[in-house]
């Protein structure tokens, strides 16, 4: 029996620039601007027994990069009815943060997201990192964070700077 796979994923091991872990893209989409193809890349420095956990979440993390959670996919997103969505992000101005902040306004999304935080894009990082992973400071170490490093470090902005915790010190605030 032939195989009729809904995504098809090339996984790649190519040398990255700086503290890139991995990257990923979709390759080809069906008629409803699907991703029915995509490549993953993961640098072959990150590649070892030890970063086993690493590299599983990074896996996912860029696979769901393939399925849309991009800015250049957010184009391609639609409703209920098949149509283009006019707005899938919008910048807004954050009265705790006093500066704008890029947010995500699905409908469903932003139902969800109201009874626990506000979604809200990275604005921070490279050109890989701002605009297409949720807010590192919302939402820490969730799937779709954006990371540059693998030292498992916590971080709380403070009026003086950045304090961290080691791993598995109580980070209660």
């Amino acid at each position: 029996r032939a195989a009729n796979p809904d995504l098809v994923l090339l996984v790649t091991t190519r040398t990255t620039t700086g503290n890139t872990v991995g990257w990923a893209v979709a390759c080809e989409r069906d008629q409803w601007s699907r991703a029915i193809a995509g490549r993953v890349n993961v640098a072959p420095r990150h590649l070892s027994a030890e970063a086993e956990t690493l590299l599983s979440a990074t896996l996912i993390h860029e696979g769901m990069h393939v399925l849309g959670c991009h800015p250049h996919a957010f184009a391609h997103f639609r409703d209920e009815r098949k149509r283009r969505r006019r707005e899938v992000v919008a910048q807004e101005f954050d009265s705790n943060l006093r500066r704008m902040v890029t947010r995500i306004v699905l409908p469903r999304v932003v139902a969800r997201s109201r009874q626990h935080y506000g979604f809200q894009l990275e604005d921070g990082g490279g050109r890989g990192t701002a605009g297409s992973h949720w807010e590192k400071r919302l939402l820490m170490n969730e799937i779709m964070t954006g990371s540059v490093d693998t030292t498992l470090m916590k971080y709380q902005r403070t009026k003086s700077g950045i304090r961290h915790w080691p791993r598995k010190q109580n980070m209660d605030l």
